[in-house]
């Protein structure tokens, strides 16, 4: 897909997830429902996004890039049917949901594709939610691996000794194998991207196996292993002193006592 392609499509999520906003105090109105309610419409919409980071973003490894950003966009087009089609509070939030699932499936990985299509080298955003609003670190360790893959794709398959191809088949011939042949082993690890230990791309027998973990635990317990390895800073003191200080002074400006790490 060209950059622009996938710029429209991220144009038509962003819309999208914003159009009915001016209506809901219409619709709280009409049908008589609570300020708490009405919160709760905005926040289903969160859970959806959440949950279908967690759960389903593994899928994209198995059927591909293009197959789940349709999908996506029929998801989409199917929560904009049922808000026009919304009779009440129940209705309206599962709308709210099914366009939560359909961002989560594609959002993030357009994202960082369309920055690589535009030549940007550094990815801000990893670990972001609901338009930065929250963070998760399981979501920073899986965009990680995201972005790895999708770095990868931008550097593009370059020939490797591969003409005259005559000796490379005779090779493949002689060995049977494509993994075990000479040029193969040479190239795989700078050629192939290994993701970490958040993607799983073994089958279903070996991921049975080795526990049935989802998605969603593989990312906290590669959280956990980070967490558990960290060495404190080697700045001096008086430096961070003086971040804490300059962080704590800015918490205060939106009205936080403390940083959230120091509370008790």
């Amino acid at each position: 897909m060209t950059f622009w392609s996938i710029a429209a499509i991220l144009f038509v999520y962003l819309a999208t997830s914003a159009a009915p906003t001016p209506l809901y105090v219409v619709y709280q109105d009409e049908w008589g429902f609570s300020a708490t309610t009405l919160t709760l419409v905005f926040a289903v919409y969160v859970f959806g996004l959440l949950a279908t980071l967690l759960v389903v973003g593994r899928l994209s490894d198995h059927v591909g890039r293009r197959p789940m950003i349709a999908v996506s966009l029929a998801l989409e087009v199917l929560a904009m049917a049922i808000f026009i089609l919304a009779g009440g509070v129940a209705v309206l939030a599962l709308a709210r949901v099914v366009q939560g699932v359909a961002t989560g499936i594609a959002l993030t990985a357009m994202g960082a594709t369309l920055a690589v299509l535009a030549g940007i080298n550094n990815i801000s955003g990893p670990g972001m939610l609901d338009f930065e609003s929250c963070f998760s670190l399981e979501k920073l360790v899986l965009d990680n691996e995201i972005c790895g893959m999708t770095l990868r794709m931008a550097k593009g398959i370059e020939p490797k000794e591969d003409f005259p191809a005559t000796p490379r088949f005779e090779e493949l011939l002689k060995e049977q194998h494509l993994l075990i042949s000479k040029h193969t082993r040479r190239y795989l690890k700078e050629e192939h991207y290994f993701p970490g230990a958040v993607v799983d791309r073994a089958n279903r027998s070996r991921w049975t196996e080795d526990g049935s973990l989802t998605l969603g635990e593989r990312a906290h317990r590669e959280v956990n292993k980070h967490l558990a390895a960290y060495a404190p800073s080697g700045l001096p003191d008086d430096i961070k002193r003086t971040l804490s200080e300059l962080m704590e002074e800015e918490a205060r400006r939106y009205g936080m006592d403390t940083l959230p790490h120091t509370r008790q």
